[in-house]
Parts: structure tokens; sequence; C-alpha cells
């Protein structure tokens, strides 16, 4: 059986289960022909005992009908030739007979014509003497002898009754002896057919499955053990052909890739250089638009307060208006001087590092000047500045945290940057925990450092805004669009 399934296997799996299966249904078959036989000989047996049964119970009517017509003093025995006739019919039966001719040599065979010769040599004699005689009561002699031989008849049909009944019994074992071997065999088979299948199909299946799972995570070295002639070791040959076929693939492409990705790098590097070389250029653009507007509006200024100045210190009678020039021209220098000292600390840290380490460092910076707390908030997501954009950002934040540090006595500061998608726009908030602001000095314009925050503001075609902070101090904001093409071009 092994050689046949390896046999069917080499060629074929198919085959191989197609052989299986037709064994199986052979052995069934065949157990099932086995047990139709095995049950018509018991159905038969079973037939033959009930009409060997019928016999004792006619032996027996048989004397006590005797008995009857003789207690009766009948001369009429037609019931006792009836009986006999009934006899006769049962010893003939085909049960009896068809049991006969399948066992001639049996025990049951030599016993039924032992039974049958009795009942022609003796017992039917006996009946055929009674149906001569009248009933007679007197005859107590004859009919003990009568009686007797019944008996000793009965006996013997008892005996080939119980050989009957063993027959059956023998032939109800080996049915059974026929079913057990046939649902062995078919356990057999069908355990070789699973180890056969496992062997053959599942294991190799779940080869494949491992091979194509390392396969599509990119392991082109993966190959699979079962090859051959079958269905699966064809399959096996092709992903084994395949896998090294991507695998040279690959190869190439990542050569090709390498090859490609060094010529990136060395774009890359002179555009980084081309890049390099306009953002110096656009940082020098900045330093002088920066000095332009603060320094020199700070000088033209000065310069306007000059020449107010130069009528009233000839006129000794205005000496309070020329006073008051002096200050503003005092507080204008000393204004100047402090943004031309911020102007110089942004560049310097512009040079130093990004610009999320600029922002640290002009907290840390403030926060040692003021001994203040600040708390630093950054999240731009996807969202890029530009250095025209950093410097406006970085000079707004330090001249609201040098409002904070000269003017609100303030004890915290918290600076947030928020970059919001929808719509496109950048939050930025300095906002203290101090005294305030004076709201109509504001409204009339007069603080100079407000108006140069407003104005970096509408540089950037944003809005800045100064308003009280919910608890206490002030809040300064600033929101414009970072993608602005119309700033990008200023």
């Amino acid at each position: 059986m092994r050689r046949l399934f390896a046999e069917a296997r080499r060629h074929s799996i198919m085959l191989g289960l197609i052989a299986a299966m037709l064994l199986i249904v052979a052995i069934g078959a065949v157990g099932m022909s086995a047990s139709v036989l095995v049950a018509e000989q018991v159905q038969g047996s079973a037939s033959a005992i009930n009409v060997a049964g019928s016999l004792r119970r006619l032996s027996h009517r048989m004397g006590s009908i005797v008995m009857a017509d003789a207690a009766n003093r009948r001369t009429d025995h037609g019931a006792l030739r009836d009986a006999m006739g009934d006899f006769e019919r049962a010893l003939a039966h085909e049960a009896l007979a068809s049991m006969l001719v399948r066992q001639p040599e049996r025990p049951f065979a030599e016993t039924y014509r032992q039974v049958r010769a009795e009942w022609r040599r003796t017992l039917r004699p006996m009946m055929e003497q009674e149906l001569s005689f009248p009933g007679n009561p007197d005859d107590l002699a004859r009919h003990n002898v009568l009686l007797a031989d019944i008996d000793a008849f009965v006996a013997r049909i008892n005996a080939m009754v119980g050989q009957l009944e063993a027959d059956a019994e023998e032939r109800i074992q080996r049915f059974r002896n026929i079913l057990g071997a046939a649902l062995m065999l078919l356990l057999l088979l069908c355990a070789m057919a699973i180890h056969v299948i496992r062997r053959n199909i599942f294991v190799p299946l779940s080869g494949l499955l491992k091979g194509a799972e390392r396969l599509a995570q990119g392991d082109f070295s993966v190959r699979v053990e079962r090859v051959g002639p079958d269905e699966l070791g064809r399959l096996g040959q092709i992903f084994n052909s395949t896998a090294g076929e991507l695998s040279r693939s690959y190869g190439e492409l990542e050569r090709k890739i390498a090859e490609k990705m060094t010529e990136l790098t060395a774009s890359l590097s002179r555009k980084a250089e081309q890049e390099r070389m306009l953002a110096l250029q656009e940082e020098r653009s900045i330093i002088a638009r920066e000095l332009h507007d603060s320094i020199a509006q700070a000088l033209s200024y000065l310069k306007i307060q000059a020449s107010l100045l130069a009528p009233l210190l000839s006129d000794p009678a205005r000496s309070v208006e020329a006073a008051a020039v002096l200050s503003d021209m005092r507080n204008g220098i000393a204004a100047a001087y402090r943004q031309l000292r911020e102007l110089l600390a942004t560049f310097r840290l512009k040079m130093e590092g990004d610009f999320f380490e600029l922002l640290d460092a002009t907290a840390n910076e403030y926060s040692q000047r003021g001994g203040l707390q600040v708390d630093l908030d950054v999240c731009l997501d996807q969202c890029h500045l530009t250095p025209n954009q950093e410097i406006h950002i970085l000079q707004i934040v330090r001249e609201a945290l040098s409002n904070v540090l000269h003017h609100a006595n303030a004890t915290r500061v918290w600076i947030t940057m928020r970059y919001i998608p929808i719509p496109s726009e950048l939050r930025v908030t300095v906002a203290d925990d101090g005294a305030g602001f004076d709201q109509a000095a504001l409204l009339v314009g007069l603080h100079y450092g407000l108006a140069i925050m407003d104005e970096r503001a509408r540089e950037l075609y944003g809005h800045l805004s100064v308003r009280p902070r919910p608890g206490g101090g002030t809040l300064v904001s600033l929101s414009f669009d970072p993608f602005n093409k119309l700033e990008s071009v200023a």
C-alpha cells in the first residue's frame, strides 16, 4: 500500500489522493458486501430456528391430541391427522432445507437427519397406529410409551435448535469480526492518508507560505526545500526560480539606486552651497533693512528733534520747551542705543543656531537678566519660516520681553507659538503677570517700542494686538499667514 502511494505521489499528488480515496471506497464496499452476506446467512439461521422450535410445539401438540382423543373416546382422529400434516410440512420447510444445503457437514445436518429418521421410523408409525384405534382411556401403557418417545424426540429437536443457535451466534461473531477488521483497516488507511497528505501537501504548502511571507518582507534569499515532478514540487521550483530572479533584479536595482544616490548627493551638495550663498545674501539684506528700519528712523527722529532744539536754545524764555525736546532726544538716543543692541544680539544669535535655538536662547537671556520665569512652548508642525520671518518674530518677541523687563514689574512670562493649518495662520503670543500697560499712551502712539513691533507685524502682512491678559498682566499677540506670497516677495 505504501508503495502504491509512493508511486502515485511520484507522478501526481492528485493521483495519490484519488488512489487513496478509491482504496478506502473499495475496502468499504468489501466490508459492506461481506456484512450483507453474513446478515443474510444470519437471517436464514433465525428462520431455521423458528421452524425448529415449531417442531417441538407440534410434537407436544400431537401427544396432547392423542391423550384428549383417548379421554373422550373419539373414533375420528382428524385433529391428530392435521397435526401430523403440519409436522411433516415443518420438517420439510425451506429454511431447514437451505441450512442443510449450506452446511451439509455441520453437526446440525447430522442431527436433522436423525430427527427426520426417528420421525419416520418410530414416531410417525406410532401416530398412524393411534389413528387406527378408537380412543380408550384404559390404554395407559401404550400412551405412556408414546409420551416417553415424544419426550425423547423433543430432546433431539432441542439439540438441533441449540446447534442452530450456536451456528447463528458463530455467524454473528464472524460478522463482528469482519466489521472490526474493515474498521481497523479503514482507520489505518485513513491514518496513512493523513500522514501522506500532511507530509506531501500541508508541510510543502506551509513552506511555500512562509517563503512567500519572507519574500514579501524583502528576503530574496529564501528558498523552499520541496522540489520535484509533482504539482507542489514544480511550484517549489517556480518559487525558487522567481526568488532568484527577484534577488538578481533587486541587486541590480540597488546598484542603480546607489549610483543615483551618489549623483543626487553631489547635486544636493551643489544646491546646498548655492542656498548657503543665497541665504548669506538674504541675511545681509535683512541686516541692511533692519538697520534702516530702526537706527535710520531713530537718527531721522533725532535730526528732527535737533532742528527743533536749535531755536529754543537761543531763546532763554523757552528753556522749558528746550528741556522737553532735549528729554525726547535723550529718550530717542536711549531707544536707538537699545534697538542697536537688540539688533546686534539678534544677528549674533542668527549666526549661531537655528530658529528654535534662538528662541530658547532669547528666553534664557531675559530670564537671567530680569529674574523672570520664562515658559517657551513652540509647535510649528510642517510650517517652515523664511529668514526674514524669523528675524521679525525674534525682534517682536525680544521687544515684548524688553517691555516686560522694564515696565511690567512681572515675575513670569509665557511665550507660545502655534501654527494653525486651517486657516493658515501662525500665532505668537507673549503674556506676563505684571502690572499691565498705559492704554492712553498706546492709543496715541507714544510708545516707541510698540510702534516698532506694529511696523514689523505689517512687514509680515499680519496683525499685532496688545491687550490686558485675563487674570492680570499684558498679552501681546502676533498673527500672520507664513505662506503669504506678498510677504515672501517683500
